[in-house]
């Protein structure tokens, strides 16, 4: 959850940054619009991160038995 949290702040930050430099003021719309995107995003990543995790195990659970048989 810290991880979520975390890269959630981060994107919503960094596009929020990015806007405000490279189009001026924001108004409720383009803000909604940036913290929206920003929890799609750590959705998104967290999912994939559990993802692979598991993936990564399953493969190492799937070599050792492999090893042992051997």
């Amino acid at each position: 959850m810290k991880s979520f949290i975390t890269s959630f702040i981060g994107f919503s930050l960094a596009t929020l940054i990015y806007y405000l430099v490279v189009c001026g003021p924001l108004d409720g719309r383009q803000l909604a619009i940036i913290l929206s995107g920003g929890f799609v995003f750590a959705v998104l990543f967290e999912s994939l991160s559990l993802f692979f995790r598991r993936l990564v195990l399953w493969l190492g659970r799937n070599y050792a038995k492999r090893q042992k048989e051997a």
